[in-house]
């Protein structure tokens, strides 16, 4: 009797383990097999059939482009910017998904699937064609921190259910159909930092509470949406205007508006009044025109007027990714941005070349944004041209330089990173703007100088070395599969930071793609490095209890907040 006890005892044992690996096993499958058939419904090009294939076991161990794993399981989806089309139906088996970056895409459906995904702390799905309503049942997704569904097809109103996503840092809404009054509940949300519900068909009185913690602009293109009770104003100069992706951060416009003539002014002669007038208006118009050139832009949105030495210290200009006691030379003191790469160097850290260039990219994306209207580009973006104020916040510098010069003149004379098609039409565009962004990531990343660098192969001639443009470079050698010689070798000391010096790497690449319209702008490139995990401190305010869960493209960690 004892014995057999003690045989039925080991079998009931055995049994737990056997169905805990056979669990696990099944989840992983799972996982592909949801991958393999959202790829299957999507992916119409064939993007990614070259390495998502189901040869292997997993699609965690194939290591499939934009898969993010842990402990075997399927974490993080970074698929931005692929132009897949369809429904996103096959995600919502991915029980432990955390990320889910699908900007720029085509994706249709509703909503409802990625509910089920219980684990989600970042979703990112602008710019598709998702419609639809808003599920109530996004409220079982009690971890999320982060929510644009920014430019899609969305409708109805604002579920009352999203008050218990009490960890929600940023709601972005903007540029849908989404109607119904501003909900007042949305101001219960404690942790809520950015909201912008701009450009839907939202109606009636507008909370004070919600104007007064999130800005005006949060609200703008709501035609029926009114600011109070007595006066019933569109907040939006025009009907039809289109607000930033982000404009509480954007000061309120002083610009005054010009109004056209009548038509029986056309027939009067001008007096001498009026022709001093305009000799006068002339001379203001130039006198704004030149103070861009000491305009700086900072990497907290903030602008800075007069001059750089108007600070304390004198204001200090980047001379290189290092130091010898002095990190920075004085403005008056030469901007060269090669000038302390020598011996006897004192190279900055990773979070603060990372903090550099997130300002910089910050002040790039207000100058685009403010001037989204006309277009108009920095168009001398280079390591010479990024400060560092008083506080440590860098600023881009130099804005506007390339408006009292004629253009072709301009991109020869200002000395930036040149963009590939700027060779052929010699035109200046914000889109160049990203490329010479991408260029000074780079020189961030590997240490070198844009125009100085030996070949992957180390057989070349070095006349030839010096002729291949850092971009190319890379390339070359991340295609030779040598992608740790790209690095700067100071920053290959620090540990555990792989993951985002390769991150970093695919923002780099993805601004110095040869065609403009591939690029990314700047505000999705801010984003996209604000995701970026930095482990020796957090990068703002609000990134305390999120930041251990952040990272771009194709790293994601899913540690808990």
């Amino acid at each position: 009797m004892k014995l057999h006890f003690f045989f039925t005892f080991l079998l009931f044992t055995s049994l737990f383990p056997l169905s805990s690996t056979t669990t696990t096993t099944a989840a992983i499958t799972n996982d592909t097999a949801a991958l393999s058939l959202f790829r299957s419904q999507t992916d119409l090009h064939g993007t990614l059939l070259t390495n998502w294939t189901t040869t292997t076991t997993s699609a965690c161990t194939a290591n499939w482009i934009g898969i993010k794993c842990t402990n075997n399981r399927v974490t993080a989806v970074s698929l931005p910017f692929l132009n897949l089309r369809g429904p996103i139906d096959a995600l919502s088996s991915l029980d432990q998904l955390r990320f889910l970056d699908l900007r720029n895409n085509r994706l249709n459906s509703t909503l409802t699937p990625i509910t089920q995904c219980t684990n989600l702390k970042l979703i990112y799905l602008s710019s598709n064609d998702f419609s639809g309503e808003i599920p109530p049942e996004i409220s079982s997704l009690h971890r999320l921190l982060r929510l644009d569904l920014s430019n899609n097809n969305l409708n109805g109103p604002i579920p009352i259910q999203i008050t218990k996503l009490s960890k929600l840092l940023t709601l972005h809404l903007q540029n849908n159909e989404i109607s119904g009054k501003v909900p007042d509940f949305l101001d219960s949300l404690p942790k809520l930092k950015e909201l912008n519900l701009s450009n839907n068909e939202l109606y009636g009185t507008l909370p004070k509470s919600l104007i007064s913690r999130y800005g005006a602009n949060s609200f703008s293109g709501n035609q029926e949406l009114c600011f109070n009770t007595h006066n019933c104003v569109n907040p939006s100069p025009s009907s039809s205007q289109t607000v930033p992706s982000n404009p509480s951060s954007l000061p309120s416009s002083s610009i005054p508006i010009i109004q056209e003539p009548s038509k029986d002014d056309h027939h009067k002669r001008l007096s001498n009044g009026a022709i001093v007038a305009i000799v006068v208006a002339n001379s203001v118009l130039l006198l704004v025109i030149a103070s861009f050139t000491v305009a700086y832009y900072c990497g907290k949105y903030s602008r800075g007027t007069s001059s750089i030495a108007g600070s304390e210290g004198g204001g200090k200009r980047r001379s290189s990714y290092s130091s010898e006691k002095r990190v920075y030379a004085n403005n008056g003191g030469g901007g060269d941005s090669d000038g302390n790469r020598g011996p006897g160097r004192i190279p900055l850290d990773w979070t603060t070349r990372i903090s550099i260039i997130l300002g910089a990219a910050r002040g790039l994306t207000r100058i685009h944004e403010e001037y989204a209207s006309s277009r108009i580009p920095h168009g001398n973006v280079k390591s010479s041209n990024v400060l560092l104020d008083k506080n440590g916040i860098a600023c881009i510098s130099d804005f506007g330089m390339s408006l009292l010069l004629n253009p072709v003149h301009a991109i020869a004379k200002l000395g930036g990173y040149k963009a590939p098609e700027q060779v052929e039409t010699k035109r200046l565009s914000q889109m160049a703007d990203v490329y010479s962004f991408g260029v000074l990531l780079l020189e961030v990343l590997t240490g070198r100088a844009p125009s100085e660098h030996p070949s992957p192969t180390r057989s070349r001639p070095v006349e030839e070395e010096k002729s291949v443009d850092l971009p190319r470079w890379v390339q070359s050698v991340v295609r030779d599969e040598w992608t740790a010689e790209v690095f700067d070798q100071e920053l290959l000391r620090y540990k555990n930071i792989e993951e985002e010096l390769v991150s970093m790497l695919h923002v780099a690449m993805a601004c110095v793609v040869p065609l403009p319209e591939k690029r990314p702008t700047m505000s999705e490139v801010v984003k996209i490095i604000e995701e970026i995990r930095v482990e020796q401190s957090p990068l703002g305010e609000d990134y305390d209890e999120s930041r251990n869960s952040m990272s771009p493209s194709i790293g994601a960690s899913t540690e808990d907040a």
